[in-house]
């Protein structure tokens, strides 16, 4: 653990080949962080700030961050003023950026569209109780190059997931959306497979109360590269998924066929379940 008043002597040094920092959870404020911020890192690509008491981020200058490739500010009370600050920086090199748990002013989300992330890859977003507005904001994003997206222990109603599957994500891979619907989850199930997500490999779904009758309208999603599906912790059972195949198909007996068996008939390049 780096101390707030040892971050400071650590920036008083010149660090020429440092690539990665992590400072989380080191008790750094606003007041604390300023020396971080003013270091001279040129050739730090990897930044984690979380776990701390981060605000306004007074400092933070992307003439000095521009090389950046990882940042991730998770577990912060960012203000709109923080956030804004993070948001408004062109941030040419970023790849992956985490904003998990930052809670606070709804408004702040909605300044996602000024976001300008031209390689971002990797965006999480967990545990925020992001409002409708948000998702909306956040499918609007221009962002050609995501690959991985987690909206993780948000609760996302209907009116949310018809925004989130208007994503022109095109290379989106990885979707993780545990423990988002907490009710009409055949209505989510059946909205979510509207995405044309072509390059959609990894579908992580536990926590949802998952059952055979939504596992009929996830059967709708036209992802054919799909290789890992986690629907744990949705007190399925393997009668579930042969109760599935019956409905799409009671002219066979899947009676003695095992839930990944079943799921390869649906999604041919399968090669991970988990229920």
């Amino acid at each position: 653990m780096v101390l707030p008043r040892k971050a400071a002597v650590l920036a008083d040094h010149e660090w020429p080949l440092l690539e990665v920092l992590n400072l989380s959870s080191c008790y750094l404020d606003d007041s604390t962080v300023a020396p971080v911020f003013n270091g001279d890192w040129p050739n730090l690509q990897t930044l984690t700030l979380s776990d701390n008491s981060l605000c306004d981020l007074e400092g933070l200058d992307t003439s000095e961050w521009g090389q950046l490739r990882c940042l991730s500010l998770s577990h912060n009370p960012l203000s709109i003023k923080g956030f804004k600050r993070v948001i408004n920086m062109p941030w040419p090199l970023m790849e992956t950026m985490s904003f998990d748990s930052i809670q606070g002013e709804h408004p702040k989300w909605l300044l996602m569209t000024e976001a300008t992330w031209p390689v971002l890859q990797t965006l999480s977003l967990m545990d925020n109780d992001l409002p409708v507005a948000a998702i909306k904001n956040i499918a609007c994003m221009s962002l050609s190059t995501l690959t991985s997206l987690d909206l993780s222990g948000n609760q996302i109603g209907r009116k949310a997931v018809k925004c989130l599957v208007k994503g022109k994500w095109v290379h989106l891979q990885r979707l993780r959306l545990q423990n988002c619907f907490v009710k009409a989850i055949d209505t989510n199930m059946l909205l979510l497979t509207e995405a044309v997500w072509p390059e959609l490999t990894h579908l992580t779904l536990s926590g949802n109360h998952i059952d055979a009758s939504a596992l009929v309208s996830l059967t709708c999603g036209k992802w054919p590269l799909l290789t890992h599906i986690n629907m744990s912790d949705n007190e399925l059972h393997d009668e579930a998924f042969v109760e599935m195949a019956a409905l799409l198909d009671n002219s066979n007996d899947y009676s003695f066929y095992s839930p990944k068996q079943i799921c390869s008939l649906l999604w041919p390049k399968l090669v991970w379940l988990r229920w």
